[in-house]
């Protein structure tokens, strides 16, 4: 922490000291438990993605889609690559 300047390693030190003693956490265990609720935040929003991703998959079997002009079915192409994309970003840490 000695790279901090003086006032933020007083505000951090003051937080650490407040947590551990109200909570009896310790900076590690507060590290944990944040990471803990970012992968759980992460697994809720996977499935969300996921299910968009879903339907634009099932778009492309619909009857209307081969009337579809150029620039929609780039569009639709763009979307799928990015759907698919965060897909597997949002898989990777969980």
């Amino acid at each position: 922490m000695t790279h901090l300047p003086a006032t933020a390693r007083s505000h951090h030190e003051t937080h650490d000291s407040w947590n551990f003693a109200a909570r009896g956490e310790t900076p590690t265990q507060r590290l944990d438990r944040n990471y803990a609720e970012l992968l759980q935040e992460i697994r809720v929003a996977q499935t969300g993605v996921q299910l968009l991703l879903a339907f634009l998959l099932s778009l492309a079997f619909t009857p209307r889609f081969g009337a579809l002009g150029e620039f929609d079915r780039g569009a639709f192409v763009a979307s799928l690559v990015l759907g698919a994309a965060a897909t597997a970003l949002l898989i990777a840490p969980a």
